[in-house]
C-alpha cells in the first residue's frame, strides 16, 4: 500500500503516462518539444488503457493486482529500452545545456505549479463533491472488485453498464496498485487530470501555431485564470475532465493530418486518440465531431475554389487520411459504442427551439451564471475578441470557427443535439476561449511590438506584455482560490467517521433510510453522507446512485416511489413505518440540520434506537414499535 504523497505522485505518473510513453519513445523522432511528447504520452496512455480494458471485457478476462504490477513492470522495461535506443551513440561529454532544455524545465515547473494549485483548491475535501461523484466512486469500486469492466451494475443497481469508463478504469488501476479507497483515488487522480487539461491545451496550441508563447499562455489560462475547469471539482465532473484531456490531443492529431496526410504514425495515433475520446466522455466525442466537421467543410471549400480542377485531387488527400483515422478510432471503440447505442440510443434527438420562446430566459440566465463569475465574464469577452481576430488568421481559423460553433450551441434557442444540453457547451467553452484569448493577446501584442524600431524598446515591450499576462493569471488564480462550493459537498470528515463505523459494526446486508430530495429528470439524490453508504461502505440505502434511472423501468419507478415518500418524512408517523416495512429498512442515517427528517424528531420515537451519535451524524436501528 502506498501511503505517502510522493509515492502516490509517482504511481499516478506511471498509470497516466507509462503506456503512452512506450509509444512515444519507440516512434520515429519528431519535431515536438518535450512537453508535447509528454502530452502525447498522457493521451495515448488513457486511450490504450481504455482499449485494453475493452479487449479484456470482450475476452471475459479479469486482472488481479499481481497482473497489473507485472503489466506495468513490462511497460517500464519497454520504455527504458526505448530511451536507451534513443540515446545510443550519444557522447555525454559533448552534451551542452540548451535553450530547449531550459524551456522544458520551465514548462515542467509550470505544470507542477498547476497540479499543486489544483490540490490547494481541493483542500479540506474528504469526499468527492456532488451527485456525479457518488456513481463515479461506485463504478470504480465495481471495477476494482471485478478486475475489469462490469457487464451490469447488479446486484446493487439493476442496469446495463454502458457508461463512458476511461476515467473509472485508470482510477481503479491506480487505487488497486496504491491500496487506496476508491474515494481517495477519485479525488487524487481527478484533480491531477484537472491540471493536465492545461498540458493537452499546450499540445493543441503547438500543433496550431508552433509557437510556445501562445501555447504556454493558453495552458496557463486554463490552469490558473478561467473558472472552468477548476470548478469541475465542485461537481465531480471527472469523466468530462478525462474527455477534455483527450480532446485537444485528438484535435492536434487532426491538424497534423492536414499538414502531413502521408504520416502513418499520425494516422494511427489519431485513430487511437479518437477512440480514447469516445471511451472517455460522449460530450467530448461530440466536440471532436464538430471540429472535424469544421475541418471537412473548410478543406472542401478550399478545394472547390482550386483551379485547375486536376489540383483538387491532391488537396483531398488530407480528408481521406482524416476519414481513415477517424474510421480506425470508430472501429476500435465500436464494441462499446454499440452497447451505448443499444442501451441509450433513444435519448439521441435533434430539435429546434424558437428564438421567440420566452420560457428559455431562465435557462439563459443560468448559462450566463455558468460563464461567470465576473472575472470569467471579462475573460470570455476578451476571448470573443480573440476569436474574431482568429478568423482573420490562417492558422487560427479552425479553432476560432470551432469556438463560435460551440458558442452557438450554447444558446438555449436554436439547434439542440440531445442528449447534450446548451449548459454542457457553456462549461466546455473555456477550452476554445483560452486558446483564442492567448492567440489574440500574443498576436495583438506582437503587432504593437513590431511598430517599435529599437531592439531595446522591443525587449522592454515584451517584458511589459509578460507582466500583463502574469497580472491576468494572478487575478484569475485569486478569484478561483476558493472554487469549491460548500453546498455541493454532501459528506465531510464527520460522515467519514460514521461510514467507517458502519463498515466495522453493521452487517453487509444492512439497509438504510436516508434523507433525499428531487434531482434532475424525475430522479432523486441524497443530501448528506447517507448517500455515500453504498459506494463507500457497501451498504444499501433506500436510494442508490442516480444510475438507477437507466435500469429496469419497474425497479426505477419503485425506487422513485420510495424516494417521494422518504422526501416527505418529518417524523416516525404511520407513513414512516409503512415505508420501513415496504422497503425492508433496518437503520436510519441522518445529519443534523440537513434534510427534513431530523434527530430531534427521531429521538422521540418508539422503536427507533440510537446506536451512533458523533459530530452531528446520527444512526438509528429500527425495531417494531
Amino acid at each position: 500500500m502506498v501511503n505517502n504523497p510522493v509515492g502516490l505522485v509517482l504511481l499516478a505518473i506511471v498509470v497516466l503516462f507509462l503506456p503512452g510513453a512506450v509509444w512515444v519513445v519507440w516512434r520515429q523522432p519528431t519535431d515536438q518539444d518535450g512537453l508535447e511528447q509528454l502530452a502525447e504520452a498522457l493521451g495515448l496512455s488513457v486511450a490504450l488503457t481504455a482499449l485494453g480494458g475493452l479487449l479484456f471485457f470482450i475476452l471475459g478476462e479479469r486482472l488481479t493486482g499481481g497482473d497489473l504490477r507485472v503489466a506495468y513492470a513490462v511497460l517500464g522495461i519497454a520504455c527504458a529500452g526505448g530511451v536507451a535506443w534513443r540515446l545510443r551513440g550519444v557522447r555525454w561529454a559533448e552534451v551542452r545545456f540548451s535553450r530547449s532544455m531550459l524551456w522544458f524545465g520551465v514548462g515542467l515547473g509550470a505544470l507542477a505549479g498547476i497540479v499543486v494549485w489544483r490540490f490547494y483548491q481541493a483542500r479540506g475535501m474528504v469526499f468527492p463533491a456532488w451527485v456525479d461523484s457518488v456513481h463515479h466512486v461506485f463504478i470504480v469500486r465495481k471495477i476494482m472488485a471485478l478486475g475489469g469492466l462490469p457487464e451490469t451494475l447488479a446486484p446493487e443497481i439493476e442496469t446495463f453498464f454502458s457508461y463512458h469508463y476511461a476515467f473509472h478504469l485508470i482510477t481503479a488501476w491506480f487505487a488497486r496498485l496504491g491500496g487506496l479507497e476508491a474515494t481517495e483515488a477519485v479525488l487524487w487522480l481527478g484533480q491531477g487530470l484537472n491540471a493536465l487539461v492545461a498540458l493537452s491545451v499546450y499540445r493543441l496550441g503547438k500543433a496550431l501555431w508552433g509557437d510556445s508563447r501562445r501555447s504556454g499562455l493558453a495552458a496557463l489560462l486554463v490552469g490558473f485564470a478561467f473558472q472552468m475547469p477548476a470548478y469541475y471539482l465542485a461537481w465531480g465532473r471527472y469523466t468530462l475532465l478525462t474527455g477534455l484531456v483527450m480532446l485537444p490531443l485528438a484535435m492536434a492529431a487532426v491538424v497534423e493530418i492536414l499538414r502531413r496526410p502521408g504520416s502513418v504514425e499520425t494516422f494511427v495515433r489519431l485513430g487511437v486518440l479518437s477512440a480514447g475520446v469516445a471511451l472517455s466522455h460522449y460530450t467530448a466525442l461530440l466536440l471532436l465531431g464538430v471540429f472535424c466537421l469544421v475541418v471537412v467543410l473548410g478543406v472542401s471549400w478550399g478545394v472547390w475554389r482550386l483551379s485547375p480542377p486536376e489540383a483538387r485531387a491532391q488537396r483531398l488527400l488530407p480528408l481521406v487520411a482524416l476519414g481513415l483515422g477517424l474510421g480506425l478510432g470508430g472501429g476500435l471503440a465500436l464494441p462499446w459504442l454499440w452497447r451505448v447505442i443499444w442501451h441509450l440510443g433513444g435519448q439521441a434527438a435533434v430539435r429546434v427551439v424558437s428564438p421567440l420562446d420566452a420560457s428559455q430566459l431562465g435557462y439563459w440566465r443560468y448559462i450566463l451564471d455558468l460563464l461567470g463569475p465576473r472575472h470569467n465574464h471579462i475573460l470570455m469577452g476578451l476571448a470573443g475578441l480573440g476569436a474574431i481576430y482568429g478568423l482573420t488568421q490562417a492558422r487560427s481559423r479552425l479553432i476560432a470557427v470551432w469556438g463560435w460553433v460551440l458558442a452557438f450551441l450554447m444558446l438555449p434557442w436554436g439547434i439542440r443535439l440531445g442528449p447534450f444540453r446548451p449548459d454542457h457547451m457553456a462549461i466546455v467553452l473555456f477550452l476554445p476561449a483560452a486558446v483564442c484569448l492567448a492567440d489574440g493577446g500574443v498576436g495583438g501584442w506582437h503587432f504593437i511590438v513590431d511598430q517599435l524600431s529599437s531592439p531595446a524598446a522591443r525587449r522592454i515591450a515584451w517584458g511589459v506584455g509578460a507582466g500583463l499576462a502574469l497580472a491576468v493569471l494572478s487575478w484569475g488564480a485569486w478569484s478561483t482560490r476558493t472554487v469549491t462550493n460548500p453546498t455541493t459537498q454532501l459528506a465531510d470528515a464527520a460522515d467519514k467517521m460514521a461510514l467507517d463505523w458502519v463498515r466495522e459494526n453493521l452487517p453487509p446486508e444492512a439497509r438504510f433510510l436516508i434523507n433525499v430530495t428531487s434531482w434532475q429528470g424525475g430522479t432523486y439524490r441524497g443530501v448528506d453522507g447517507g448517500y455515500w453508504l453504498l459506494p463507500y461502505a457497501g451498504r444499501m440505502s433506500i436510494l442508490p446512485p442516480v444510475l438507477y434511472a437507466w435500469g429496469d423501468p419497474e425497479i426505477a419507478a419503485q425506487i422513485n416511489r420510495w424516494a417521494v415518500q422518504a422526501a416527505e418524512l418529518k417524523d416516525c408517523d404511520e407513513a414512516f413505518w409503512l415505508l420501513v416495512k415496504e422497503a425492508e429498512l433496518e437503520y436510519v442515517y441522518v445529519r443534523e440540520g440537513v434534510g427534513r427528517l431530523q434527530p430531534a424528531a427521531l429521538n422521540q420515537c418508539r422503536g427507533v434506537v440510537p446506536i451512533y451519535r458523533r459530530q452531528g451524524v446520527f444512526i438509528y436501528a429500527l425495531e417494531a414499535p
